[in-house]
């Protein structure tokens, strides 16, 4: 069996010394430490931040897994007031991805009603009437119903013509023009 433990560290400076010291313990036991961190306007919503989170990690012995960019509930309170432009979220992977070690990148997740998808890889964002919404790129409708045949959409799920699911992305915002149909 393999065991993998997961934490969550908001800010670089919450990773101590004694976190690296625990995290290698448990990894030469053959237990894997992963974080997840939510993206936090005002906290570590810079791609600054970002990377010395992925290089702290490294060092400690942690695995950037993954940045929740909507979705977890402290991101969700926090969201309304805090948005994130996805601008931002771009920023922030090209910093990690350009200055970092290939070890230090994380994927970048948006968790929904429906599921969790890959920002980008399983998803698109839409707008959906001036608010951002995500289609999910792995559902539809079958998917659900092959696991429960009574399953019907939420009310705040609406399908797109192709009969994929947009849900609304609180915490995101687009100043931009980032969006495609």
């Amino acid at each position: 069996l393999r065991l993998e433990i997961e934490t969550q560290f908001l800010h670089s400076s919450e990773i101590k010394p004694a976190h690296a010291a625990l995290t290698r313990a448990l990894n030469n036991r053959g237990i894997t430490v992963y974080n997840n961190t939510p993206l936090l306007g005002m906290v570590n919503d810079t791609a600054d931040e970002i990377h010395r989170i992925a290089h702290t990690c490294r060092n400690a012995g942690l695995e950037f897994h993954h940045i929740y960019l909507a979705g977890l509930p402290l991101k969700k309170e926090r969201g309304e007031h805090h948005p994130i432009d996805i601008s931002c979220v771009i920023d922030i992977a090209t910093r990690v991805r350009r200055d970092g070690s290939g070890r230090e990148i994380p994927g970048y997740m948006i968790r929904t009603e429906l599921g969790e998808v890959d920002f980008g890889l399983t998803s698109r964002m839409v707008d959906d009437n001036g608010a951002v919404s995500v289609k999910l790129l792995p559902y539809d409708l079958d998917y659900f119903k092959r696991m429960d045949a009574d399953f019907a959409w939420p009310e705040t799920v609406k399908p797109d013509a192709d009969g994929r699911p947009l849900v609304a992305v609180p915490g995101l915002s687009n100043a931009g023009h980032f969006f495609t149909a």
